[in-house]
């Protein structure tokens, strides 16, 4: 059996532009991990940003938001009944940027806990894993802000400066690679997904789909080459 579940983008209330990139990057990470999680099937980004709650047949979602304290960043993170629209736990969790590595992991198992589920091992990656500081991070979380508001562009600058610190990324890979494909470079996004396989067959901490492209001008040798 499986939840099946989806998270939304936090809402910003901190009236500053990095925080639209640490909601960004906070929600797609909690994203990330809990889609390796065989119990849960979590849809996608893309699904969860252009569709509502009720037009998802969810069985409950994750929101959240965020404020500031002086230096202090107050993240509320909710489990919402999806049918009914309760909430099943909500609560909050205050950190400095340099922390944000470690309270997203806390913020992750607390929602495991709520919800009951004891992943393995190999199922969980921790943040301090997938990012090398927390400037990383954060540049994460604007290159997913701006590929979302279809800045690709501005994406792919943000996914390269995290790439800079650390080449083999997979995520900042993976999502400079879909920012290349809305640009309708096909021949370097088929490359970076290529770049994925060839790092290793095992391509957690991310479930890599690759749609047929629907682009008219895209040949399908592209596809078949990976």
């Amino acid at each position: 059996w499986s939840f099946i579940s989806s998270i939304f983008n936090f809402d910003n209330l901190t009236g500053k532009d990095d925080g639209d990139h640490v909601c960004s990057g906070i929600s797609e990470h909690i994203r990330v991990v809990l889609t390796s999680i065989a119990k849960l099937d979590v849809k996608s980004r893309r699904v969860t940003y252009e569709n509502k709650s009720k037009d998802l047949d969810l069985d409950y979602y994750i929101d959240g938001s965020m404020t500031m304290s002086g230096e202090r960043r107050n993240i509320y993170v909710s489990i919402v009944n999806a049918n009914s629209g309760s909430n099943l736990w909500s609560d909050q969790f205050q950190f400095k940027d340099d922390n944000i590595l470690a309270y997203q992991d806390t913020i992750i198992q607390r929602i495991l806990t709520e919800l009951k589920i004891a992943p393995n091992e190999n199922e969980i990656t921790s943040s301090m894993n997938s990012y090398k500081n927390s400037e990383a991070f954060k540049l994460m979380g604007k290159g997913v802000y701006h590929f979302d508001m279809k800045n690709y562009k501005e994406a792919i600058r943000a996914f390269d400066s995290v790439l800079k610190s650390d080449p083999q990324n997979i995520v900042a890979i993976y999502n400079k690679a879909n920012a290349y494909y809305e640009l309708d470079n096909f021949t370097g996004a088929m490359k970076l997904y290529q770049q994925i396989f060839d790092q290793s067959i095992d391509i957690d901490p991310i479930q890599l789909r690759l749609p047929v492209p629907k682009k008219n001008d895209m040949h399908p040798i592209l596809c078949e080459n990976i």
